[in-house]
């Protein structure tokens, strides 16, 4: 089937909570996989009819295929931020239309923690094109690039999520919402 080297990941916004259809797989709250046809000219969704007329069952199916094709993409070199003392804070993937998709590469994870240099640390997806990864051990800088990413989020075309995830393993289970507000101390 010639569609397969067409096919991508993207992160996709649930927009309601229960059973994904065929055509998305689960990930992180909130947020699911699908895929995209990318041709030349145009890229579209794939949905509940594109998988039928294929004789696809349902989007785990293909997922080798957009495993290996995300895989394909030629790097896309990161944008770091760094702090007063020369550490590295944040590390953002942006202007590609499938940046939040790189969070799908197995060694996401590890390479993420190595070079921010912490084994837990903060993601933004505030649309498909942007990820950013940040450390999460001064609350004024997260509360700083939180608002940006909001601001991005609020801006975008295509909202993906405003929530701030806390990864803390390579598994989606070490996946979660963050509080933001619960890093700022209080003000006696």
């Amino acid at each position: 089937m010639r569609f397969r080297s067409l096919l991508f990941p993207k992160i996709f916004r649930i927009r309601q909570e229960g059973n994904l259809p065929a055509y998305r797989l689960p990930f992180w709250p909130g947020l699911s996989i699908g895929a995209v046809v990318q041709g030349r000219v145009f890229t579209y969704g794939v949905n509940s009819e594109r998988l039928a007329h294929w004789k696809v069952g349902s989007l785990a199916d293909l997922h080798d295929d957009l495993m290996e094709n995300l895989y394909a993409i030629p790097p896309v070199s990161p944008r770091g931020l760094c702090g007063p003392d020369g550490e590295t804070c944040a590390i953002s993937y942006i202007d590609h239309p499938l940046s939040a998709s790189f969070t799908l590469f197995e060694d996401f994870y590890e390479t993420t923690a190595q070079n921010l240099d912490t084994q837990e640390f903060l993601v933004g997806l505030p649309d498909p094109s942007c990820v950013s990864c940040f450390r999460d051990d001064d609350p004024r800088f997260v509360v700083k690039h939180t608002a940006l990413l909001r601001c991005d989020y609020h801006r975008s075309v295509e909202r993906l999520s405003d929530t701030i995830f806390l990864v803390s393993g390579p598994d989606i289970r070490d996946v979660r919402p963050y509080d933001v507000l619960h890093c700022c101390p209080k003000k006696a």
